[in-house]
């Protein structure tokens, strides 16, 4: 894909993403856009809104080839391992499979619904409770040392996003470096 097509995507995405985020942020402008499936929730259309910018943020990487395969499998992974990424796939997925112009966005959505059926006959979604419940018990020590290991889990996943868009930029940058070596000069 040309890098002036890649910027518009981003471009587009961009705007896409602030119109939603508004949407989160005022409840009244969530029903702009329409129903979405059979959802009369307004914290469940809350949450469809926001996995579906976790979902389209993968693919606008993934557009521009900073997110890996293998690093998309990941994220997938652990994004259907809860209720709100299973139950988003489920409503989102045919939409999305029906939208996908490209070889490049349909292999996109091919690898995550590929996840997704891998999480569902790995068996059911993880439970988390949206806000800690104190607990003075035994327990209260091993729920903190997990949300340890939520935490070291979130912040590898922001360190190997970020090392694949540093790596992906250094690939463009070395590209071009090596295609102006390659050009005649100019007049």
């Amino acid at each position: 894909m040309a890098r002036r097509s890649r910027r518009h995507i981003v471009a587009v995405r961009a705007l896409h993403t602030d119109l939603l985020k508004m949407a989160i942020d005022d409840p009244a402008l969530l029903e702009c856009w329409g129903p979405i499936e059979d959802a009369t929730d307004l914290e469940w259309f809350r949450k469809h809104v926001y996995a579906n910018l976790i979902v389209t943020h993968w693919q606008s990487m993934w557009e521009v080839d900073v997110l890996s395969a293998p690093h998309l499998e990941v994220l997938a992974d652990q994004f259907f391992k809860g209720q709100v990424g299973r139950r988003f796939w489920v409503e989102a997925r045919g939409p999305r499979r029906k939208a996908e112009t490209s070889r490049r966005a349909r292999r996109f959505t091919a690898i995550v619904d590929r996840r997704y059926l891998l999480a569902v006959a790995a068996g059911p979604a993880v439970n988390e409770p949206a806000t800690a419940v104190p607990n003075a018990g035994p327990e209260s020590k091993s729920r903190r040392e997990a949300g340890k290991g939520r935490a070291a889990v979130l912040a590898v996943g922001v360190v190997l996003g970020a090392a694949a868009f540093i790596a992906g930029r250094r690939r463009r940058q070395g590209r071009d470096a090596h295609r102006q070596r390659l050009s005649p000069p100019g007049p």
